[in-house]
């Protein structure tokens, strides 16, 4: 009888919790977007320059996060540079400030790439995603790139 009524007990208490976690989780959908800003750049290098894949200009009195992922991969030999960042960003009185990069997954560079790397960067109004490939050696680029902001 005790079972029973423990059992009993426990199942309303988990009914109820669901009823009021759906009435909290209402969501109106209207004026919201899954990401303020995404894209995809590609881009294909055969040298050892620094080369910008992606550029993405912030407005003034912004603040906000960006993240990068970014593969890079050399078909013929089938080594690859990849990686994921995310950091923040504060622009005011003209000054772009990016916070210090988190690893959501660690750089990672092939040892037939060499030096191979890809970075992020602040450059005057714009915060740059910067490949850079191995001299005679196809490297085929592509970075995603999304940011979270606000602003007044």
């Amino acid at each position: 009888m005790k079972k029973t009524f423990l059992i009993l007990s426990l199942l309303f208490s988990v009914a109820l919790l669901q009823a009021q976690t759906q009435k909290n989780l209402k969501l109106t959908t209207a004026n919201h977007k899954l990401f303020d800003y995404g894209q995809t750049a590609t881009l294909t290098t055969t040298d050892s320059a620094v080369n910008v894949i992606d550029s993405i200009i912030i407005a003034d009195d912004e603040a906000g996060i960006i993240e990068v992922q970014t593969v890079g991969f050399n078909d013929s030999l089938g080594l690859a540079v990849t990686g994921s960042k995310i950091m923040r960003y504060v622009k005011t009185a003209g000054t772009l400030t990016l916070g210090s990069a988190t690893n959501t997954l660690a750089s990672s560079t092939d040892a037939g790439l060499g030096t191979a790397t890809w970075s992020v960067a602040a450059s005057d109004d714009n915060i740059i995603v910067t490949v850079k490939g191995k001299l005679n050696y196809e490297v085929l680029w592509r970075a995603n790139t999304r940011k979270i902001f606000q602003k007044p």
